[in-house]
């Protein structure tokens, strides 16, 4: 079976050619991109999911908002703010500074929901509230 990245990709190739782009399908096809991430801290125990957002992305305050609800600790990255951050998102969604990015621990989601957050830290930090 094709990753949904591999998918993607399809989609803009065959699109690309109607006048299309990737942007149309993004609105349709959630993705995530899981990426060992190589974190300055990997050697420590998670406290909190790395949540990595732009001002003005919807999907980003939508996101915030339904994790806010479950109460799972999170710390914010302002990818506009610091050339770091936008860094990490570019490390792990292929060169691109797609939010939002969600790292856990060493793992990094792209554009993930918040089902698939708390599936990531039963694996990868199962000592946070969930």
């Amino acid at each position: 079976m094709a990753s949904p990245l591999t998918i993607l990709r399809r989609c803009y190739l065959r699109d690309s050619n109607r006048g299309q782009g990737i942007f149309s399908r993004v609105l349709w096809v959630s993705y995530i991109v899981a990426k060992q991430h190589a974190s300055p801290d990997s050697g420590d125990k998670v406290t909190a999911i790395d949540l990595y957002w732009r001002p003005g992305c919807p999907f980003c305050a939508q996101l915030t908002a339904g994790l806010k609800k479950t109460n799972i600790p999170i710390n914010k990255h302002n990818i506009w703010d610091n050339p770091a951050d936008a860094a990490v998102v570019r490390s792990i969604a292929n060169g691109n500074e797609t939010v939002p990015t969600v790292v856990i621990g060493s793992v990094g989601l792209v554009n993930p929901s918040v089902k698939q957050i708390k599936a990531a830290m039963a694996e990868h930090a199962p000592h946070l509230p969930v």
